[in-house]
């Protein structure tokens, strides 16, 4: 609990993956890939239940041997590639919300996003409870390094159509707006307000900035070789 606000986070973790077989069970530097986000949720005092929603009974098992609630095995209609995440969250709320539990805001951390820490955790925590009158959810964003709008299209029959009205080649990189994008380290809501809506994104919600290396989500087996690449050289501020 912080400042008389009831915490959750909910970790899902299916066990079916289309780009990458098992990939919550695969070893990033030292531990599995669902372990990084099981240790750092864990590390959070803030912080009054953490809930894990899977269908793999090897995935829940870590879970439990590592104190973390995981009271079900998910139902098969929300463990396919085509299952929403916001109707897994909406399963875990309700499951919960009989049980007698109910919480002012849940954090939602993805095994995916495995460089998120403790102290990301909490950092994202008091800046929402801070802006809580004004905001009813929160995002993690990082900057665009190199895309801008100009350098983004749609491809078809082999050839590239602007998305936006015209090409701005002659305009400096400098000159450019700063651009940010959802980069999946770290989402919170108010409980009532995403049963109410199933989303995080509306217009009041509030957004972090975390630096560019933590940004990657690892769906593939590049991300996953591409994330060791980065564990090797950012362990020290894991």
């Amino acid at each position: 609990m912080y400042k008389k606000k009831k915490i959750l986070v909910i970790i899902p973790a299916r066990k079916g993956s289309k780009g990458l077989k098992n990939k919550h069970l695969l070893r990033l530097g030292n531990k599995k890939l669902i372990e990084w986000v099981i240790g750092s949720s864990k590390k959070v005092n803030l912080v009054d239940k953490i809930l894990l929603t899977t269908d793999s009974p090897k995935i829940r098992k870590i879970a439990l041997n590592s104190s973390i609630s995981s009271p079900f095995l998910r139902p098969k209609k929300l463990s396919t590639d085509k299952a929403k995440s916001s109707d897994v969250i909406i399963h875990a709320l309700d499951f919960l919300k009989k049980k007698k539990e109910e919480f002012d805001f849940f954090i939602l951390l993805e095994p995916t996003s495995p460089f998120t820490t403790a102290k990301d955790i909490e950092k994202s925590i008091k800046l929402f409870v801070k802006n809580y009158d004004k905001f009813n959810s929160l995002v993690s964003v990082s900057k665009f390094n190199k895309i801008s709008l100009s350098h983004i299209f749609n491809f078809k029959n082999n050839k590239i159509i602007p998305i936006f009205k015209k090409f701005e080649n002659e305009v400096r990189r400098q000159d450019m707006p700063e651009l940010t994008y959802l980069d999946g380290s770290i989402y919170i809501a108010k409980v009532e307000n995403y049963i109410k809506n199933r989303q995080f994104i509306n217009n009041k919600t509030l957004a972090i900035l975390f630096d560019y290396w933590k940004s990657i989500e690892i769906d593939t087996n590049f991300d996953l070789i591409l994330a060791e690449k980065i564990f090797s050289k950012f362990k020290k501020k894991l």
